[in-house]
């Protein structure tokens, strides 16, 4: 796992809806920082898209107990290999909770999904930081 502070620079190019100079990504995460920018690239994408927002200020990301797994078969990966978090993203100043579910990719990769609204069988008891 890892415990992420982590500022991003200019995280998305121009022809993102990316306004924000600086990301303040705090808390826990299994995903690495390439992972990271995909995923908030389409928590970004969304927000442009629903709340005609392209400003992401800060994000805090817990991961969930492994004992958890959505009721919705959706959001679970195959087999149950799958790494489910919380992440609070502030989006034009408003915070929004996301649900991000990664598992192994068959070439070696890591494939992830983003799921809003946040699902309402998900826990609120987190693990906590370390």
């Amino acid at each position: 796992m890892t415990k992420a502070l982590l500022c991003f620079a200019a995280i998305f190019g121009a022809a993102q809806p990316a306004h924000a100079d600086q990301v303040a990504f705090t808390g826990n995460t299994t995903a690495n920082v390439t992972l990271i920018k995909d995923a908030l690239h389409n928590i970004l994408l969304y927000a442009d898209a629903t709340a005609h927002c392209s400003s992401l200020e800060s994000v805090e990301a817990r991961v969930i107990s492994p004992a958890y797994k959505p009721a919705d078969a959706a959001t679970r990966p195959e087999a149950g290999k799958g790494t489910y978090e919380s992440w609070t993203v502030s989006l034009c100043g408003k915070p929004t909770r996301f649900l991000l579910t990664f598992w192994p990719a068959s070439d070696g990769g890591t494939m992830f999904a983003v799921t809003v609204p946040y699902p309402a069988d998900a826990p609120t008891l987190l693990l906590s930081s370390q």
